[in-house]
C-alpha cells in the first residue's frame, strides 16, 4: 500500500496543502501523520481521506476538537504510540518525544516505525522494521514526507516540489 507520512506540520496550511498536493501526484492511498499537527485546519485538509495520527507535544486538543473528529469521522488517538495493522503490516505510529519511545524503537515489534518530533529525516533498518521520519513541515530549511511502499519496504523522501531528497 502506497502510503505517505508528515509531521510537525505545527499549523502550516500553506506547506500542508503543498505536501498533500505531492500525496496527491504520487496516488497515496493512505496518510499518516507523526504529530505536532498544530491546529484543528490542519486535520480538516485530511478529511475524506484515509488517514491516521498521533498526536505531538506542542498538541493542545480540546472538547472541540474531539466533536470535529467525529464529526469528520476521524479516529481519537487515544495512545501514543499507536499501534494499528496496515495492509497487513504492523504499524507502530509516535511522535517520538514520548517517554517510552527510546523503548519501544530499541525494541521496535513492528514491520514500520514512523515517528517525527527531530524536524530531521531519517531511514533505518533495524531487525525486521524499517523506522522511518518523514522530515517536518515547519521548521526546517528543506520540507520533507515521506512515501512508503508497505509492500515493498521502499522509502523514498520528497521535498514539497515532489523531487526526491537523500536521506542519510
Amino acid at each position: 500500500m502506497k502510503t505517505g507520512v508528515i509531521s510537525d506540520t505545527h499549523g502550516r496550511l500553506d506547506r500542508t496543502r503543498a505536501a498533500l498536493a505531492v500525496f496527491d501526484l504520487e496516488a497515496v492511498e493512505m496518510v499518516l501523520h507523526c504529530g505536532d499537527v498544530g491546529d484543528l485546519a490542519i486535520l480538516e485538509l485530511f478529511v475524506g481521506r484515509p488517514f491516521r495520527f498521533v498526536w505531538g507535544n506542542t498538541d493542545r486538543p480540546d472538547a472541540s476538537w474531539r466533536r470535529a473528529l467525529q464529526t469528520w469521522e476521524m479516529e481519537w488517538p487515544d495512545s501514543r504510540p499507536l499501534q494499528f495493522e496496515l495492509a497487513g503490516k504492523r504499524i507502530i505510529l509516535a511522535h517520538g518525544h514520548e517517554r517510552t519511545f527510546p523503548q519501544v524503537a530499541d525494541e521496535c515489534d513492528a514491520d514500520f516505525l514512523f515517528f517525527g518530533h527531530s524536524h530531521t529525516p531519517a531511514l533505518v533498518r533495524t531487525g525486521g522494521c524499517t523506522v522511518v521520519n518523514p522530515g517536518a513541515i515547519h521548521r526546517t530549511p528543506q520540507p520533507t514526507v515521506a512515501i512508503v511502499e508497505t509492500d515493498t519496504g521502499e522509502v523514498r523522501h520528497l521535498d514539497l516540489a515532489g523531487r526526491e531528497v537523500a536521506v542519510r
